[in-house]
């Protein structure tokens, strides 16, 4: 009786050492280059053995705590179990973005949906078993929730990885939605959650993300104009119809100003360049910095003769987006917008 009972007990222990309770969010990256379909949400095992994943599945909820998405039901567990072994997820538009770089770029999982972009100012991820459905979480195992004071809903959750059950209060600001920047987890792979406010913090831009077999990929970090000029021209590159130098549409305006400005390179925009307007004594070229657009350095010069050493520089006094440039009129002067691309 006492072999039998003692050989329970083992057979006990071996069940319970596999599983997947003891895992962390550790970074959720919401947008890559501005794209906010493509997303990854990165885990970690806290210890050996949390590789049955099969059993679990990762929510997004809004605002308030809210209108529940599910981003995937696992369905397989992964092979390598080790402490701070990763799972990495990602949408369908992550793995294509980062394949234009690395080919062999693979998730472990494809999320089915993306976070809502309505979530990512303020919103929470949580990591749970499967019981859970859209109206009724199951055990939360691990909640991240960011947006700072503009997130008002619940961060509690089971107490397998926070000691008190709540992971509050939410990380400070929202998910970044430029560049190819997460927030992570700073602690250990051992670490327990204490709050999201101290436990999470911007990475590295660009990030790196990690998936079950060890294999890790810097993110491709695309420049705004970079961007403008695949969705116009298919390439990034700074060369041939795409240079900044370059007058596709003949208007007399270069990519670079065409980008600066928000116009359109592959139609006659010269129309729609700012125009100076003469009020109090000045002549002055205003006009506001176009969403989507940074990277640019916007300036002006002056000059009363068009000689190429005669032109002084213009300081720029608007605000808040608004470039601003004016000179006192005089009876012949000339005053020419700058825009570089550092």
């Amino acid at each position: 009786m006492k072999a039998l009972l003692l050989l329970a007990c083992a057979a006990f222990v071996t069940q319970a050492s596999a599983s997947f309770h003891l895992m962390q969010v550790e970074q959720v990256i919401g947008s890559l280059n501005g794209n906010s379909a493509a997303q990854a949400v990165q885990l970690r095992m806290r210890s050996p053995g949390q590789n049955l994943v099969s059993n679990t599945k990762v929510w997004a909820a809004d605002a308030t705590g809210s209108n529940r998405i599910l981003l995937l039901d696992i369905a397989a567990d992964v092979s390598v179990s080790s402490a701070g072994s990763r799972v990495l997820l990602a949408t369908a538009a992550f793995t294509t973005a980062v394949q234009t770089v690395t080919p062999t770029f693979s998730p472990d999982f494809t999320l089915a949906t993306p976070i809502p972009a309505s979530y990512l100012s303020a919103g929470r991820i949580t990591f749970e078993d499967d019981a859970g459905t859209v109206a009724t979480p199951g055990s939360i195992l691990w909640s991240l929730a960011w947006g700072g004071a503009a997130y008002t809903g619940s961060n509690t959750g089971a107490t397998t990885n926070d000691s008190n059950g709540n992971f509050g209060p939410p990380f400070a600001s929202s998910l970044p939605t430029s560049g190819a920047q997460a927030i992570r987890f700073t602690g250990a792979s051992s670490a327990l959650s204490t709050t999201n406010l101290a436990d999470y913090a911007l990475g590295t831009n660009p990030a790196t993300v990690v998936r079950n077999n060890g294999d890790s990929f810097v993110l491709p970090l695309v420049t705004a104009i970079e961007t403008w000029r695949q969705t116009n021209f298919g390439t990034t590159a700074n060369s041939g119809n795409a240079a900044d130098d370059f007058d596709f549409d003949k208007d007399g305006l270069v990519n670079l100003i065409e980008f600066a400005l928000g116009l359109d390179p592959k139609q006659n925009s010269a129309h729609l360049f700012p125009h100076g307007q003469i009020a109090a004594g000045k002549f002055t070229l205003s006009f506001p910095q176009p969403a989507g657009v940074s990277g640019i350095t916007y300036g002006a010069e002056s000059s009363t003769t068009l000689q190429a050493a005669s032109w002084t520089p213009v300081t720029d006094t608007g605000t808040s987006g608004q470039h601003v440039f004016s000179i006192p009129i005089a009876s012949k002067g000339f005053l020419r917008l700058k825009v570089t691309d550092p």
